[in-house]
């Protein structure tokens, strides 16, 4: 009864962590898809329109203003 019991119970728990981990890897790709498919601007940018420009700082990342739009609306609902 014990074993199998046990049998049982290691039979749900590996079938529960493989689903898991199977979301846990569609979630990574899904992110990586967005990741991949942004096109960041770093150091100086010129706005020719507007005759402007800005330096980005290292470390850090800019998106035109469609990009921008699509994270807020599309990807962060706002």
């Amino acid at each position: 009864m014990k074993k199998a019991l046990l049998t049982f119970l290691l039979t749900i728990s590996c079938t529960y962590f493989s689903t898991a981990q199977e979301e846990v890897d569609s979630l990574a790709v899904f992110f990586q898809q967005i990741e991949s498919s942004m096109q960041y601007q770093t150091g100086k940018i010129e706005f020719k329109n507007e005759n402007a420009d800005i330096d980005i700082p290292k470390g850090y990342k800019f998106l035109d203003g469609e990009q921008t739009q699509y994270v807020l609306t599309d990807l962060w609902g706002i």
